[in-house]
């Protein structure tokens, strides 16, 4: 958010932060430029919640959504926007007659 909010000191400090925590130098931050620090900062948020269930696919589509990366970076094997949402399981559906399907 700082930086789509172009508060860029204030995202370094916050990317500093997190890297720190994983061995990067204290000056890190400095290395990229203003406009590569989100895609800096979206490279290594993914590689932190590798492990995590689906959530680098919902940053994905975010930054998708908000004009960040093309579609075809996602994944290359998704050709329409519709791709992009999961299904919603049965049993969610079961419950809940106002719930609709996501389109396939």
């Amino acid at each position: 958010a700082a930086i789509r909010n172009e508060h860029y000191q204030a995202a370094r400090e916050s990317f500093q932060h997190m890297a720190s925590r994983v061995g990067y130098g204290g000056n890190y931050h400095n290395k990229f430029k203003d406009d590569e620090l989100l895609t800096a900062i979206f490279q290594h948020k993914i590689l932190e919640l590798f492990a995590e269930n689906g959530e680098d696919w919902f940053d994905y589509v975010r930054f998708y959504k908000a004009k960040n990366i093309a579609l075809n970076a996602i994944k290359a094997s998704i050709k329409a926007e519709s791709q992009l949402v999961l299904p919603l399981p049965q049993s969610a559906l079961a419950g809940n007659r106002l719930l609709t399907q996501n389109p396939l």
